[in-house]
């Protein structure tokens, strides 16, 4: 089964990497609360700022694979 972990109206917020970064530890740590259980994997798209995200990302946490959603790398939208 697949759960939606987080939705979060970022609307209005500058779509830095820094920014971003904040969010996705958000989300981690909510779901590590809610579900008692440890994020292993985090999947966002190739812009070049979540790009950027995903290795502040893995500084932080160097156990979480990052990957691309391959959707969008095969232009499915």
């Amino acid at each position: 089964k697949l759960y939606t972990a987080d939705i979060t109206n970022v609307t209005m917020e500058c779509k830095t990497a820094e920014n971003l970064f904040r969010e996705m530890c958000i989300v981690i740590e909510k779901v590590e609360q809610k579900w008692n259980v440890g994020v292993i994997l985090f999947t966002t798209d190739a812009s070049g700022e979540l790009q950027k995200a995903q290795w502040l990302l893995k500084e932080k946490f160097p156990f979480i694979v990052t990957s691309d959603c391959h959707a969008h790398q095969v232009g499915v939208n």
